[in-house]
């Protein structure tokens, strides 16, 4: 939670999945993960049974976190080179990213990040995923002030 909370991460409480950070190195990152399920009330029209693209972008906070942590810098996603899933991680139960850095610059992180359960079974692969780094942007994210709302 200290990742949301001191806005290293600026994500919503939907998207606050990262629960622990196991191993960080200079060349990449390994982190436990476990987001709610969500009704159908909040996915509207994009169901999250087959892909769900929340726990996918918890998978990716993994290269804003490093960047935090290795760089002392933040950014902000641009695209993704390729993704595969061989299957749907199961909600509410723990998943784990490793992310791998392939290159990097003043500007620009390019990563690749795998998703799997505690037993190594591979539910995703991302290739190329990239960030672009802007100093400005974490002076920007510890002014926001994201706050959920209670029904």
């Amino acid at each position: 939670k200290d990742l949301y909370q001191e806005n290293i991460l600026f994500h919503g409480p939907s998207f606050q999945g990262v629960k622990e950070i196991l191993e960080i190195t200079p060349d990449g990152l390994t982190i436990k993960c476990n987001l709610e399920g969500f009704s159908s009330i909040e996915t509207g029209q994009f169901p999250a049974d087959q892909f769900n693209p929340f726990l996918a972008d918890v998978h990716l906070q993994s290269i804003l976190i490093w960047a935090s942590d290795q760089l002392q810098s933040t950014g902000l996603p641009l695209k993704i080179a390729r993704g595969t899933q061989y299957k749907t991680p199961p909600a509410e139960e723990d998943t784990y990213a490793t992310m791998e850095i392939k290159s990097r610059s003043n500007h620009k992180i390019v990563a690749d990040v795998i998703s799997y359960d505690q037993d190594g079974y591979v539910y995703t692969e991302v290739e190329g995923a990239e960030i672009t780094l802007n100093d400005t942007l974490f002076e920007l994210f510890q002014e926001n002030e994201i706050r959920a709302e209670k029904a």
